[in-house]
């Protein structure tokens, strides 16, 4: 049953760095889109719409994007007029360089304005929130233009055990994907899972985006008090714009878990030549290392995800719908019996609700539910905590995003980088994993593996 653990990151904030007026879209970055700003040849209107004509063009072959927001316009104006008044004085500082750049969110990161936050379902059409979600209002505070929604399996795939086939972001589409410790990002305001495991970070598509991104969003939140407040003793001062590091594979200890690297995808010969390049840079690599019990951390039936996940999705579940200014659907048994009244809609015959069903069915964290989380957070202590402290690991590497249901029982981070491509030219990706508030040495490693390898192609489209 492995598409159980999609809570790993409930969420994302997808950057979206392009350009126009001289600027290329398979170049363009954050700061080269500011550059463009601050010399005047480029605006944010300009930015905007060039996106909204991509959106246009693209969407019917990519059907990436659930909706794009009628008010992205009138937000790119005003970050005109403010950057031509001086108003807003924090460009160059933690954050400010998103200042009127556009933004996609995943469609369960909730908007106070006229965009819908769905969950990929038709029961929320329509729903509103009382609030912008925590990460959205810092990213408007960093003056991010919010472009539209980016589409998503429905429910994160928490809704069948055949699951919807959607694919991993950030290991298979030749981007950079950040998930953060659990709690350093607000998770208030996002269609959850289990506040366990979920997490909301960026995918970009360099690791200097994806950091910049992270500057913006991490921090404490009222609405997420207690994962955010433990979480900030992670933040470093000065943020984490100062670990861009040329040589920060230098002196790392690397360790390559088994169980992992069975070549995937025929990729394999590729790999062992990363593994070389990340030698060369410095690192130490100690490979053949045996996490603890991995097949029962990735066995969902026998790892105590299928009783904990269902009763935490029910309640979190409906505790987001009972807090929604208004909402088709008030409770998971109500989103269940609008999909039994809208079985087309929702492919309910070909799709199934069996994991909503086993959801409802749960009557809170009682017993069974608390020995299940004790035998997950055991797993996790004595799997990769233990083989990173014994061999005083600086990060573990995995292909793509294997290593995800390990670090999600543990709330631990991981980056993912572009790696590479297969031979029928689909991307894959390198992860770097380590343990709780290991951001900053991750993004040490993914920046200079990124830097020395340069794998990453411009996506191109058959006509």
């Amino acid at each position: 049953m492995p598409r159980l653990f999609l809570a790993v990151a409930a969420a994302l904030v997808l950057l979206a760095a392009v350009g126009g007026h001289g600027f290329q879209i398979e170049e363009a970055t954050v700061d080269t889109i500011q550059q463009g700003f601050r010399n005047g040849s480029l605006t944010s209107v300009c930015l905007v719409q060039f996106y909204l004509d991509r959106i246009h063009d693209l969407n019917p072959l990519l059907r990436a994007v659930i909706e794009v927001n009628p008010d992205a316009l009138r937000q790119a104006e005003r970050a005109d007029a403010e950057r031509r008044s001086g108003k807003f004085s924090t460009i160059g500082g933690r954050g400010g360089q998103l200042h009127g750049v556009p933004v996609l969110l995943k469609d369960n990161i909730a908007t106070r304005d006229e965009l819908n936050t769905t969950a990929g379902s038709f029961a929320l059409l329509g729903s509103r929130t009382k609030r912008d979600a925590g990460v959205v209002s810092r990213l408007r505070r960093a003056g991010a233009i919010v472009l539209g929604k980016a589409n998503m399996d429905e429910w994160s795939n928490f809704r069948s055990l055949d699951g919807t086939d959607g694919w991993s972001a950030p290991s298979l589409n030749s981007v950079v994907g950040i998930k953060p410790t659990v709690g350093l990002t607000s998770r208030a305001g996002v269609v959850p899972i289990t506040p366990r495991e979920d997490t909301v970070g960026p995918i970009c598509r360099t690791v200097t985006d994806a950091v910049r991104v992270l500057d913006a969003i991490a921090g404490y939140d009222a609405l997420d008090a207690a994962a955010t407040r433990a979480a900030s003793k992670y933040i470093p001062h000065g943020g984490y714009m100062q670990f861009l590091k040329n040589d920060g594979l230098m002196g790392k200890r690397i360790g390559v878990p088994n169980g992992f690297f069975d070549n995937p995808n025929g990729t394999l010969q590729l790999y062992q030549q990363h593994l070389n390049s990340i030698r060369e840079q410095g690192a130490i690599i100690i490979e053949n290392l045996d996490i603890e019990n991995l097949s029962t951390i990735l066995d969902t039936l026998n790892n105590g995800q299928q009783i904990a996940l269902p009763a935490e999705f029910k309640l979190s579940l409906n505790a987001y719908l009972s807090d929604l200014t208004y909402s088709p659907v008030r409770s998971l048994a109500e989103v269940i019996a609008f999909n039994i009244a809208h079985p087309v809609e929702e492919k309910l015959e070909e799709v199934g609700q069996l994991i909503l069903l086993v959801a409802e069915n749960t009557t809170g964290i009682g017993a069974t539910e608390k020995a299940a989380i004790r035998q997950l957070k055991k797993l996790s202590t004595d799997g990769l905590e233990k083989l990173m402290k014994e061999h005083k690991l600086d990060a573990v590497v995995t292909p793509n995003d294997f290593l995800s249901r390990v670090l999600a029982i543990g709330g631990m981070p991981g980056i993912t980088v572009p790696a590479g491509y297969g031979k029928m030219g689909v991307p894959f990706g390198l992860c770097f994993g380590g343990m709780k508030g290991y951001e900053p040495r991750l993004i040490e490693m993914a920046y200079a593996f990124e830097q020395v390898t340069k794998v990453r192609k411009a996506p191109t489209f058959m006509a």
